[in-house]
């Protein structure tokens, strides 16, 4: 079941990155319009399997995340590598409400604060007993409003594809939302979802440098400076597409 391999999972959740399956790694991220991908002749397999639903044209999405490892010497990111840093980023790789959408696997975290009033003072009190469980109680299985959802495909050449959006959680009390949220393509904002997903990988892979843990205040941190950055490109965006009318 997902939430008990979760909470397994986060048992290591305090071990620093030296003592990983990724610390010989230097994750090389970057940001990659998906013209580069929807355009080639010659698509690999993986990029075919992105092609038939997250890149279809369905889904509002102009940019992909690129991940790799910068030290050829040890090699390509492995799938068990992929998994270990997303769960110490703070998301939930074994979710039990998410379609694979073609993808090797799928991830998500929950955001934008919590649908249970006084979650995080209860949250608080559990991790002071249980220390390691504090990123699975706030971000992998707390009931947050919203939610950022990653989706994996690993690569032919040895990089990673990840496209990202954030939703109405499942757990958000307004229904109506949910539904929409989930329902269809389309319904997801790409945009806020890349780039937070892109500072979370810059941030993480500066804390494999430095052996250090991504803590979950850190990653908030970074949530709300994605989101923020996300409001500027929007109204850029938006400003372009009013001139472009008049």
């Amino acid at each position: 079941m997902g939430i008990i391999k979760t909470i397994q999972r986060s048992r290591s959740d305090f071990l620093k990155p030296k003592q990983k399956s990724y610390r010989d790694l230097d994750l090389k991220v970057k940001l990659m319009k998906i013209g580069s991908i929807t355009e080639k002749k010659n698509p690999s397999v993986t990029e075919e399997r992105a092609l038939l639903f997250e890149l279809s044209g369905n889904e509002s999405i102009e940019e992909v995340i690129v991940l790799d490892n910068a030290n050829p010497r040890f090699g390509k990111v492995t799938v068990f590598q992929m998994k270990e840093i997303l769960n110490d980023m703070g998301f939930n790789i074994d979710p039990w409400l998410s379609g694979k959408h073609k993808a090797d696997f799928e991830a998500v975290m929950n955001i934008n604060g919590y649908s249970i009033p006084g979650w995080v003072k209860i949250a608080r009190v559990v991790a002071r007993f249980f220390p390691s469980h504090e990123k699975a109680l706030l971000l992998k299985l707390s009931p947050g409003r919203d939610r950022l959802h990653l989706s994996a495909f690993e690569n032919t050449d040895g990089s990673w594809i990840i496209t990202a959006h954030t939703d109405y959680n499942w757990l958000n009390l307004n229904l109506v939302r949910v539904l929409k949220s989930h329902i269809g393509h389309g319904a997801g904002d790409f945009i806020t979802g890349t780039l937070m997903a892109c500072d979370l990988f810059d941030s993480f892979s500066e804390h494999i440098k430095e052996n250090k843990i991504l803590t979950s205040g850190e990653i908030n941190k970074i949530l709300v400076g994605g989101y923020n950055k996300s409001l500027v490109k929007k109204f850029h965006i938006n400003s372009s597409k009013n001139l472009a009318i008049l």
